[in-house]
């Protein structure tokens, strides 16, 4: 199964809902980086921790950063230490056009690819999220799931050891040209 980061697997990966924006938006607050000191038994005189949030809704993102800040202060004077918290609001909800969704479809069936929309928003943090908002697109996921895994089972895009299957590389090229080809038609 493919590893979606709104289904936490992993303790710092946590779908956010209810309670700490204060009503039902949800969202995803993923901590990806722990780093502190240089030895195993010597107390680091400064941690960083890094992560990422993801929401479709501005007032969630504005809930969770005051929280994070909130915890942060809290935890620094239960400790008696400073806190600094950099909040960036980088990366753009991903979030497609139905127009161009319905065309990159009827493209995948055209060339034989089994295909269906999404059945919820993804909250992924993509590069493409900044063309979707300057243009009517749609970012589409090319499955890459082996018939024979292999004995470890597929490994999933962000794994350390995920192996990008090479089959499924004509089977993007004909659908991408299949794209182009009914956008240039439609318009």
């Amino acid at each position: 199964m493919r590893r979606l980061p709104h289904i936490p697997k992993e303790p710092i990966d946590q779908f956010v809902s209810g309670p700490l924006t204060g009503e039902a938006v949800n969202a995803v607050l993923s901590v990806t980086r722990i780093e502190g000191g240089h030895s195993h038994n010597v107390l680091p005189a400064e941690v960083q921790i890094t992560g990422t949030v993801r929401s479709f809704d501005a007032t969630a993102q504005d809930c969770i950063e005051a929280a994070l800040r909130d915890t942060a202060r809290g935890v620094a004077l239960a400790n008696g230490t400073d806190v600094q918290v950099k909040y960036q609001r980088y990366y753009p909800a991903t979030t497609n056009t139905a127009a161009e969704v319905t065309l990159a479809l009827e493209a995948a069936q055209a060339v034989g690819l089994q295909a269906q929309g999404a059945p919820h928003a993804a909250f992924t943090s993509e590069d493409f999220a900044f063309m979707l908002q300057r243009k009517r697109c749609a970012y589409l996921w090319l499955g890459q799931g082996r018939a024979e895994p292999g004995p470890d089972g597929d490994r999933a895009l962000h794994h350390p050891c995920y192996d990008f299957n090479d089959e499924a590389l004509p089977l993007g090229v004909r659908w991408f040209c299949e794209v182009a080809a009914c956008a240039l038609v439609a318009n």
